[in-house]
């Protein structure tokens, strides 16, 4: 084989490797979203940057459009959605083990549903982590720094409405031996903390400490309780 034919074939072995590493490199999945909301209906380009990072593009269309009238772009997201058939749920599915990559929920009790995108795996033991945007009087999704601040690490998943209570409630724990659920109040679209409960067993004398917390009138109510550890 002459040096010639010998480059020839160590180019041509290159360029076949480059090509399969850019095609692998930024797949592209599309994802047509039309039972998480009443109003809306959501279509996701999903483009995999690396083993590590999934981009996503999110348009925003109302029921029946045919031209999204918002389009949120995030350099990273959930790496669920480059897979061919990724679940959407709604939030009350947390509760049976099923987790979205996207919510439409109303997250400051106004009566407009706002739109929760995960962001990447930012939250508590390296879970989903979302941004969430608020239903404006403007008629789009902005950007809520405080209520995101809920929906990423230590918090694990996305809050929890209750409707009734018109709060939010968040979980976080730290290894077998402690956990804390709270609750908020949203106030001018900002949460206000009015609740925790906290279950500390990380001492290991057999017993669980249990705080419970609740702002009332201005100032936080405190109880303390010491029960025996189930777990030991």
């Amino acid at each position: 084989m002459t040096n010639r034919v010998k480059l020839v074939t160590v180019l041509s072995l290159l360029t076949a490797l480059l090509l399969g590493h850019f095609t692998a490199s930024y797949s592209q999945q599309r994802h047509k979203v039309s039972n998480l909301s009443k109003k809306f209906d959501l279509v996701i380009d999903v483009q995999t940057q690396d083993e590590h990072r999934v981009s996503g593009k999110f348009s925003i269309y109302r029921k029946g459009a045919k031209r999204p009238f918002q389009i949120i772009r995030h350099n990273e997201t959930d790496r669920r959605l480059s897979e061919d058939n990724p679940i959407f749920v709604s939030v009350s599915e947390k509760q049976n083990g099923k987790w979205s990559s996207v919510y439409f929920e109303d997250f400051n009790f106004d009566g407009n549903e706002d739109l929760a995108i995960a962001d990447g795996s930012n939250g508590g033991y390296r879970g989903t982590s979302y941004r969430i945007y608020l239903f404006d009087r403007s008629g789009r999704f902005v950007f809520s720094p405080s209520l995101t601040r809920l929906a990423q690490g230590p918090y694990i998943g996305i809050p929890e409405p209750d409707r009734k209570m018109r709060t939010l409630e968040v979980f976080w724990k730290s290894g077998a031996g402690f956990q804390q659920v709270e609750r908020y109040k949203v106030i001018k679209n900002r949460p206000r903390k009015i609740y925790e409960y906290s279950k500390d067993s990380m001492a290991g004398d057999g017993n669980a400490y249990i705080t419970t917390k609740k702002w009332v009138n201005g100032r936080w109510r405190v109880w303390n309780k010491t029960v025996k550890d189930e777990n030991q």
